[in-house]
């Protein structure tokens, strides 16, 4: 189960993969567009390397919370485990 805080983790993530990809399609038309070299840097800055700025940030806010996740379900377990040692354990 999720919790509002992974949820807007999720959604902002999603949100900033999804600015990227249409910041690197944005910036690939208007290179396309621009005949000349000293016109296309611009393109290249803002669609290319802005976008994927956006697009690392957004897939780091996303293995984050899939970490998090993971750490929980491992802790779970491992407390899991240690009932059952307590309750196996021979008493003195």
């Amino acid at each position: 189960m999720t919790n509002p805080g992974d949820r807007r983790t999720i959604t902002a993530g999603l949100l900033l993969v999804s600015a990227g990809v249409l910041a690197l399609l944005l910036g690939g038309l208007g290179i396309a567009r621009a005949a000349l070299l000293s016109a296309q840097i611009p393109y290249v800055v803002s669609g290319g390397i802005g976008g994927l700025v956006l697009i690392g940030v957004g897939l780091h806010l996303l293995s984050g919370t899939a970490l998090g996740r993971e750490r929980d379900r491992l802790a779970a377990v491992a407390a899991a485990i240690a009932l059952q040692r307590l309750r196996r354990s021979p008493r003195a």
